[in-house]
């Protein structure tokens, strides 16, 4: 096996345009992925070789403006009748466990973290159904970094409940007709934003991490997972549900949570019985509930330094116990000091450093370049 690097460049007409260099890129990105579905076994199986597609943000990728063009999207072979379904890329080869492939958007130079524009909508009323579709009975081993993916007919990323073992860094999901990403098992998400789409934010199964992230302006819910870990994450205005939610065993580290005033809306749910939740380090703000659990299971969970501010009800079925005599938990559903504060976040409109949780919260856990490089209106963390 040999470590295969190519390069994917939509603006470049000159040169042998075998993806080998960046003065021979690929023009379109249906290329890189036809050139691992030949180096494999067939659909659903593991490329021969390892792979790092360079993708240069020169120009938006997707469709030619009018129609879905099998030169812009992967729709040669897998739209639907219509001709709107199909992906900008279809992935459906995989990586090896130590020899994962990796998909990475550039600007000028391989490496610079330039971000990469998937647009999926041709026409203002027709949009291909996926910006990447992932084959849905599979563990990846693939790996996104610099994607923006928007205007989706469905999922943005789509890989349903079976598609596992994938990472995303540096990616935003925008303005999808349904979810942002859907997927199955061992889904990692680190500096991605998940920004007005249709359904939720994210929906994945089991062992999924999301750091540094943002869940926003999400229909339904920000992020939801069957278990996993959310650390130092930023989720706000999604929907009259949940914000964060899981299903399973949970954990909640350093995130800041607005429900915005949600008549009917939790910060952070844990659904299923007998699923442990842990928190520690958050702000839980604005909410009916604050935390809400499926059952009372106590001193086996951990629950410990947040801040608990505006929610008509802190926590339900949930050890919330406050530190220093700053208040009376509202459900008393907690035994001891567990170091929880009451008190006022310090937001002032938007969320950027210096104006929320940075010195509001506890442990100084927003300081990081993520919430320095991350502008609210309109751009992802660089």
């Amino acid at each position: 096996m040999a470590l295969l690097t190519r390069y994917v460049d939509h603006s470049l007409s000159t040169g042998n345009n075998d993806g080998t260099t960046t003065a021979n890129a690929w023009w379109f990105l249906y290329k890189a992925t036809a050139a691992m579905l030949a180096d494999s076994g067939g659909a659903g199986t593991a490329t021969t070789n390892q792979y790092k597609i360079y993708v240069k943000a020169s120009e938006t990728y997707g469709t030619d403006g009018t129609s879905p063009n099998p030169a812009e999207s992967d729709d040669a072979g897998h739209d639907g009748a219509g001709g709107d379904a199909g992906a900008v890329i279809y992935l459906d080869t995989l990586g090896g466990v130590f020899t994962p492939n990796i998909f990475e958007g550039y600007h000028t130079t391989p490496g610079d973290g330039g971000i990469v524009t998937i647009d999926c909508a041709y026409d203002g009323a027709n949009k291909l159904a996926n910006g990447i579709w992932f084959n849905t009975s599979a563990q990846h081993h693939t790996a996104f970094k610099n994607f923006d993916v928007k205007n989706a007919s469905a999922d943005g990323g789509y890989g349903g409940t079976d598609a596992d073992n994938l990472t995303f860094k540096n990616c935003r999901f925008k303005d999808n007709g349904g979810s942002g990403l859907t997927a199955d098992d061992t889904i990692a998400a680190e500096n991605c934003v998940f920004d007005n789409n249709g359904a939720a934010g994210a929906n994945v199964d089991n062992t999924a991490t999301f750091v540094s992230c943002i869940a926003r302006n999400n229909t339904v819910i920000g992020i939801e997972v069957l278990s996993g870990v959310k650390y130092n994450c930023l989720a706000y205005d999604n929907g009259n549900n949940e914000q964060l939610k899981a299903t399973g065993h949970y954990w909640v580290f350093g995130c800041t949570i607005d429900a915005n005033n949600g008549n009917s809306s939790e910060c952070i749910r844990q659904a299923g019985s007998g699923g442990y939740l842990h928190v520690a380090n958050n702000i839980v703000y604005d909410a009916a509930t604050g935390i809400l659990a499926a059952g009372v299971l106590g001193d086996i969970q951990i629950s410990r330094n947040c801040l608990f501010n505006s929610n008509t009800d802190d926590a339900s079925n949930y050890p919330v116990e406050y530190d220093g005599g700053d208040g009376a938990p509202s459900t008393g559903d907690g035994v001891g000091n567990l170091g929880h504060v009451t008190g006022v976040p310090g937001f002032t409109g938007v969320y950027v450093p210096g104006a929320n949780a940075q010195s509001a919260g506890l442990d100084a856990h927003f300081t990081n370049a993520f919430w320095v490089s991350f502008d609210a209106a309109t751009n992802p963390p660089l």
